[in-house]
């Protein structure tokens, strides 16, 4: 089974690539993790370099595709996605690869060797991972940052 669609030939050589990633799920308070990389991809040229396949990593009983109309009224079925998307000259010494999507539920083992081998075929020096989740700080201190 294909799990990974990309286009890495198409973008390669990257100038010191780094990943970042955000899944939606359990640390994503208040989705803060997913909200920053829109942030980082908002209004700049993020094209799409590669895809997770959905089906073999969630239980959809959990994580529902999403019925929507188009603009011209037609039904169409949104699943959930894994997409990274590059961000070239962000910084002058890096380029940016994103990771957004969702956290999966099912084959965690498979979805993190598939990760880690975008991160290879793109030569990322770093895997930076976003998250956000609760914890008791008073107001009168600064929350703390890992």
């Amino acid at each position: 089974m294909k799990v990974l669609t990309a286009s890495f030939e198409e973008v390669v050589p990257l100038n010191r690539p780094v990943l970042v990633l955000a899944l939606r799920g359990l640390f994503d308070v208040a989705e803060v993790a997913t909200d920053a990389i829109e942030a980082l991809t908002s209004g700049r040229v993020a094209p799409v370099i590669a895809t997770i396949d959905p089906d073999p990593f969630f239980d959809f009983t959990i994580e529902r595709p999403q019925a929507e109309f188009d603009d011209d009224g037609e039904r169409t079925i949104r699943w959930p996605e894994n997409e990274f998307r590059l961000l070239r000259g962000l910084t002058t010494n890096h380029d940016v690869v994103v990771l957004a999507g969702v956290e999966p539920h099912l084959r965690l083992s498979t979805f993190a060797d598939t990760v880690a081998l975008v991160a290879r075929e793109l030569g990322c020096e770093i895997v930076v991972t976003l998250g956000a989740s609760p914890e008791p700080t008073p107001h009168t201190r600064p929350p703390r940052v890992v």
